[in-house]
């Protein structure tokens, strides 16, 4: 039985000084983490990042729980905001108004969701799963005028351990880059349990868990143009990128956890 399980955190487009427009779409990113809190109770955490400009997000958030090896298939949980949401996550000049505040200035909620939930089995392969739409039109990488959705999901193993927490991402993601310029985005993964981590870029998925199409010319490994080769630190998930234009691209990275040789989240 394959035990490869592995925690997904789906982080925003990138844009590049580019400003958006008014549009049905309102993700730029999100990721699935979970807490253990005791037995099998844990806190499911989403966390949606909303343009603006786009529609609101929703005052709930449905994300379902999943087994093939304990055979089952959905089990679906409410989420609800927490109370420190929504929060502004990009800074703007002091005189500006941003968009989240009725402006015309480039702004960015954060929204986080959460709910303790008690899994019924110990399982090798539990998933938490949330799928929404849209992304934007104009995404650089993508085809042109494909309104695509978005998927973020956790993966927990608590059959061959006791309890795990999921590692996360300390730092919000970056959202603008400079074109030209050599940038290092610290995105400061880690792990609470002192377990070991592996940070990668892997493929988009759409809302209905589908692989997303680049165009020629793009990949996953390289969702934009840079100068340099884009490269990632497997240990704290930083990136390194010099963007050569203009572009909006797609970062997905995906985190491994290893505790005793076994990959366990």
């Amino acid at each position: 039985m394959k035990k490869n399980l592995l925690l997904k955190l789906a982080m925003l487009p990138i844009f590049l000084l580019i400003n958006s427009t008014l549009n049905a779409a309102h993700l730029k990113g999100g990721e699935i983490t979970y807490t253990w809190i005791s037995g099998n109770d844990y806190e499911i955490q989403l966390t949606l990042y909303r343009d603006c400009f786009g529609i609101t997000l929703p005052t709930r958030a449905i994300v379902k729980t999943s087994s093939i090896s304990c055979s089952i298939p959905a089990i679906f949980d409410t989420l609800f905001p927490t109370s420190s949401t929504p929060i502004q996550i990009v800074p703007i000049c002091s005189s500006a108004v941003s968009s989240c505040d009725g402006g015309v200035a480039f702004g960015v909620q954060k929204w986080v969701y959460s709910k303790v939930i008690t899994l019924p089995f110990n399982c090798v392969d539990w998933q938490f799963t949330y799928s929404d739409c849209c992304r934007y039109s104009n995404i650089t990488a993508i085809p042109f005028g494909v309104d695509v959705g978005a998927q973020y999901s956790a993966l927990l193993n608590n059959f061959d351990v006791a309890h795990n927490s999921s590692a996360k991402f300390m730092n919000n993601p970056v959202l603008l880059l400079s074109v030209g310029g050599t940038q290092t985005i610290i995105n400061g993964a880690s792990d609470i349990d002192g377990d070991s981590i592996s940070v990668a870029l892997i493929p988009p998925l759409d809302d209905s868990g589908n692989v997303i199409t680049y165009l020629p010319g793009y990949s996953y490994l390289e969702p934009l143009s840079s100068i340099t080769p884009i490269s990632i630190n497997p240990k704290t998930g930083d990136l390194g990128i010099t963007p050569i234009q203009i572009e909006i691209g797609i970062f997905v990275y995906e985190i491994s956890e290893f505790r005793n040789g076994i990959l366990v989240g």
